[in-house]
């Protein structure tokens, strides 16, 4: 005999994107409930629904329990971002709890989702400065990697200790073999200041994704 509310809440059904290639993917259920045969009369009601969302890579280490947003009868949703999963592609789990008033909860939906985006930045790889013409001029080198849309550009923020930012310029890269970089930075561009020079390496894929990669200081 049930003399009160035992069970956690059921749903019929879960709607995720089988895949996406933007930086967010939407997950529903439906159907929630927390009546089952049986119990009638005794259910407490759906208090929440969380979603625990994490990418095959490396195990759970970016698992992320994000709470439903109720959208009336019965249907739970959330959006989930990869900026908050290491910006990670390929594939995701979507674990879907429910829980009630009474305190008891079930693991009501499974599914996965796939995100087939590039989502990271380049990254740093090495870097170098020459001092070609030490009286009025010096070179930097980066050498960058993208293995997934490629480097679109590289710009190096450069800027002389003296004075602050007051001479702050970018420089853009040129490619002048597969993966290095090149810049040149001229003396007279800076106020002609001598002495120590700050430089920041920036770099864009082909999807957009931008990052700092790099500094360092001459």
């Amino acid at each position: 005999t049930v003399t009160g509310d035992v069970n956690g809440p059921t749903a019929t059904s879960i709607t995720p994107a089988q895949s996406f290639s933007g930086r967010t993917c939407t997950v529903s259920v439906e159907g929630v409930t927390d009546a089952e045969a049986g119990t009638e009369g005794y259910e407490s009601g759906v208090k929440t629904v969380k979603f625990a969302v994490w990418t095959a890579e490396n195990g759970q280490d970016d698992i992320q329990w994000l709470t439903g947003k109720n959208l009336g009868n019965g249907k739970w949703q959330i959006t989930f971002d990869v900026a908050d999963h290491n910006y990670d592609s390929g594939l995701y789990y979507i674990h879907v709890n429910g829980y009630d008033n009474a305190g008891n909860y079930r693991l009501m939906k499974t599914t996965t989702a796939t995100a087939t985006g590039d989502f990271k930045a380049p990254v740093f790889v090495g870097m170098d400065v020459s001092s070609a013409a030490p009286e009025y001029a010096f070179e930097v080198f980066a050498d960058v990697l993208d293995d997934n849309s490629g480097v679109s550009k590289v710009e190096f923020a450069v800027w002389s200790a003296k004075g602050g930012q007051d001479d702050l310029l970018w420089h853009a890269g040129t490619e002048i073999s597969p993966g290095t970089w090149q810049t040149y930075v001229n003396y007279t561009s800076h106020k002609k200041d001598t002495g120590t020079y700050n430089v920041h390496v920036y770099a864009t894929d082909n999807c957009g994704n931008r990052a700092l990669i790099s500094s360092t200081q001459t």
